[in-house]
């Protein structure tokens, strides 16, 4: 099966069947139409020969590194067995190659391995809507939404998105499979305003949802054996769910990143890590002569993908369709993304010890593609010690001075306790003994640095300004950090332990090196648009810009009408085709791979919101 292909990936071995559900029974009632309380018919007199059922489970996959092992994994583990391959929620993004194709290339080699089944993560959001439509249409498994049904109602999907699924085995049982998403309730602020086209305010929470989604699944299938969700949410919200006595053998979750396998109340909670390091490979078994409807043994083994113990070695075939697909990326990494001035003179030598211009710079790239009041990061996350002579900015330099790839999460923090933080982590820059045990005398690794729209006393470094305005004690400001910090800064944690309400959770945030190469591709955009270059952008110059860049004249922007503009406006910076099609990716709202005069005008006005140094 080549890379990409539109046709259905065949899996190593006997494969479940995995055909969306239908919507209506055979009677043609729609199954959602259903009884309060429906009855499951008594299970049939005969009784069925041993049957297993093979479950690979990852989730939290936003690299494509590892899918080859899995996939050999699953050659080497499937023989003689009923096998089904699921994918717990956050795939499409984020990741630098999210960035660039929304998500094209992580499905394409999903269906390449293959999975079977997914559910929705809160990452899918992170993509625009009309890309997330085209990767539901490209995904060639089972893509369940069990709490979420506004959303399967969109006409876009065309029924591509399951309530439930039936799984049916080769010995005559079956199982049937729920997918649910955390949201709505004390989840509500994991997702912005216009998170999955406005849906992401309609979610059910899980543990309101579920009564409903298994009776919806009974009524369908009543001759089902058990019930497995596929959940995206918190472990302590998946061992809840295990109490309500629903008897789910397994939950396949996701949305920690750690791994778990667990047992509560007779279900197992199985994780898998992020990124397939791992495989969480769980079995159930109806042994022979057990009533239909029973239900199975459930056993679990953790298989490490990447330890040479394992010996499994990448398949060669989705080996190839990795970097066919992870090209984009890899050329991006050699691009220069910007030129700046040489005064002030970047540089990152000396972070520990006092300000420096590429930490400022970092943390603007951070505020303004966040979007708030302002941004810190700690010294021991600029890395680089170069001296940036030519003023040139590459990826592979934001990836030596970030290298760490913790999420960047929005909190809510006083102004005195921002104040407080910083200054206390500048301590030894004014002569107070470094927190780190031989440290060298006047540096500190965890030196909070900020972004050029804050100021700090140069003798106490008590802050002066934030957003550029005079620092108020008690108000609430929005600053976008690395989540690390409000677990390992003293005065963070304090407020964070004190005031969890106002801490994003990790799973909302990002790593900072695809938000500095889209702060950039903004940049890029914002350069060309300003027509008059009086460095402010009005809607007048972004037609203008449009017209002259559309030079075939039929109202959508290509690559290569792009890359000419960036050559006649960018005379400084390596123009390449990457690079373009990473500026386009940023504003093609529609994923047609081009760019609309109305595109760009709204990608303007909201990166200028954004940025709210401009004016539009």
């Amino acid at each position: 099966m080549g890379c990409g292909s539109s046709q259905a990936a065949v899996a190593p071995d006997p494969v479940v069947p995995t055909a969306p559900s239908a919507q209506a029974d055979e009677s043609g009632q729609d199954v959602n139409a259903i009884d309060e309380d429906p009855k499951k018919p008594a299970a049939p007199a005969d009784q069925l020969p041993e049957c297993r059922l093979r479950i690979f489970h990852v989730n939290d996959v936003y690299s494509l590194d590892n899918l080859p092992l899995l996939r050999s994994c699953i050659k080497a583990m499937s023989e003689g067995t009923n096998v089904l391959t699921t994918l717990g929620g956050d795939f499409v993004a984020p990741s630098l190659l999210s960035s660039i194709d929304h998500g094209h290339g992580m499905v394409a080699v999903m269906n390449a391995t293959p999975i079977d089944a997914v559910c929705f993560g809160n990452h899918e959001s992170d993509i625009p809507f009309l890309s997330l439509v085209q990767r539901v249409q490209e995904f060639n498994g089972v893509w369940l939404n069990s709490n979420m049904p506004s959303l399967s109602e969109e006409s876009a999907f065309e029924g591509k998105l399951a309530d439930h699924h039936l799984v049916k085995l080769a010995e005559g049982r079956s199982v049937a499979l729920i997918g649910l998403l955390c949201g709505g309730g004390k989840d509500a602020a994991l997702y912005r305003k216009d998170a999955f086209n406005g849906h992401a305010n309609k979610i059910t929470p899980v543990l309101e949802a579920v009564e409903d989604a298994v009776a919806r699944t009974q009524h369908a299938y009543p001759e089902a054996d058990c019930i497995v969700p596929m959940t995206h949410q918190n472990m302590p919200d998946d061992i809840e769910l295990a109490k309500r006595d629903f008897f789910f053998p397994v939950i396949l979750g996701g949305h920690d990143h750690g791994v778990f396998n667990e047992e509560h109340n007779g279900t197992h909670i199985v994780k898998a890590g992020a990124d397939a390091f791992n495989v969480a490979v769980v079995d159930l078994l109806w042994a022979a002569g057990t009533p239909a409807q029973s239900a199975p043994t459930v056993s679990v083994q953790m298989i490490p993908l990447t330890s040479v113990e394992q010996g499994f070695a990448a398949d060669p075939e989705l080996q190839e369709c990795v970097k066919t697909h992870q090209r984009p990326a890899e050329e991006l990494k050699e691009v220069t993304l910007a030129v700046l001035p040489s005064d002030p003179l970047l540089t990152s030598v000396g972070a520990r010890a006092q300000e420096c211009t590429m930490a400022t710079l970092i943390c603007s790239g951070l505020r303004a593609v966040a979007g708030t009041d302002g941004a810190l990061i700690n010294a021991g996350n600029i890395r680089g010690n170069k001296v940036y002579i030519d003023g040139r900015v590459r990826f592979a330099d934001l990836a030596a001075e970030c290298p760490f790839p913790s999420a960047q999460i929005v909190v809510e923090v006083p102004g005195s306790v921002l104040s407080k933080a910083v200054s206390q982590s500048r301590a030894p820059w004014h002569g107070a003994p470094s927190p780190r045990p031989g440290a060298e005398p006047g540096t500190s690794s965890t030196a909070l640095h900020f972004d050029d729209l804050m100021r700090a006393d140069p003798d106490t470094e008590f802050l002066l300004e934030v957003a550029g305005q005079p620092i108020e004690a008690e108000k609430l400001y929005s600053i976008v950090i690395d989540s690390f910090l409000m677990r390992s800064d003293p005065v963070l944690k304090e407020y964070a332990e004190a005031h969890p309400e106002n801490v994003a959770p990790d799973e909302t945030g990002q790593p900072a090196l695809p938000m500095l190469v889209q702060y950039f591709c903004d940049k890029i955009w914002a350069t060309l648009c300003d027509v008059d270059g009086d460095g402010l952008v009005q809607l007048e110059e972004v037609d203008e810009f449009f017209d002259l860049a559309d030079t075939d004249g039929n109202g959508e922007l290509d690559v290569d009408e792009i890359m000419v503009a960036m050559s006649l406006k960018l005379g400084g910076l390596d123009v390449t085709r990457v690079l373009a099609q990473q500026c386009v990716s940023c504003a093609d709202a529609d994923g047609n791979g081009k760019v609309s005069r109305e595109e760009l005008r709204n990608f303007m006005q909201r990166e200028s919101a954004a940025r709210a140094n401009r004016t539009i």
